[in-house]
Parts: structure tokens; sequence; C-alpha cells
């Protein structure tokens, strides 16, 4: 279906994660935190649909690559989905996004906003 970014410092929940969309058919990629998550990105001819962002991890967070994607207009372009544990603090801060969701977020919650960001942008979320 699309190409799925999942940046999250816990091994688990990133594998969860990425077997959860590989699932659905998505094309999955991941990153530990938001440095290698930046890194990654601007190696990539093709972007992600979208990225299932953790906030709180180490080295970079997730709102500080957040706002790193929103200063490289190609960047800027790709639809963030945030997981957080505390996120009603985060919620008004990160004003683009498509969903934040609380962790743990219900499966097939994610899974249907992840579908929805997959589709052409007419027709998103």
């Amino acid at each position: 279906m699309g190409r799925v970014l999942v940046v999250e410092d816990d091994d688990d929940n990133r594998s969860f994660l990425q077997t959860l969309l590989q699932l659905d058919n998505h094309e999955v990629h991941t990153a530990r935190n938001g440095l290698d998550a930046l890194m990654w990105l601007r190696t990539q001819r093709v972007l992600p649909h979208c990225i299932v962002l953790d906030l709180d991890m180490p080295i970079m967070t997730g709102e500080e690559l957040f706002w790193r994607l929103q200063d490289e207009p190609r960047l800027a372009r790709i639809r963030v989905i945030v997981l957080s544990g505390d996120v009603h603090r985060h919620a008004d801060d990160l004003p683009t996004t498509i969903a934040c969701l609380e962790k743990p977020a219900p499966p097939e919650v994610l899974a249907d906003i992840v579908a929805r960001c997959a589709q052409p942008r007419e027709r998103a979320v």
C-alpha cells in the first residue's frame, strides 16, 4: 500500500509496529531515534507517505525531528503520526501532525490512519 517510516527507540515497540504495518502490506523502514531518521530521509529518492513518530527518544527526540522536517520543504510534506505516552503534553505543539495517539494505541486505529496516509493527498485524512 504505502511507504512508512517508524521512528521508535524501544526495540519491542519498533518491531511490533513494523510487523503490524507490514501485515497491512506497507513497505516499512525503521529508525531508533530522530537523528537516524533524518539522516535516512535525506538519502531517499522516494520518501515515505508517513512517519509513525515516538516523541521521547535519546539523541534527537521526535519533537526535534518534527521541527527539523518542517525546515526542509521536501521533508515537510511527509505526514506525521505521533505516538506518545504523554500525548496531551505535545499535541498542541505539533500543529501539522495527522494524529496524536496515546501509547499504547489500538493497533486497528493506527493501521487505519496509516492506510489513509498512503492514499493520494486529496483523499487523505
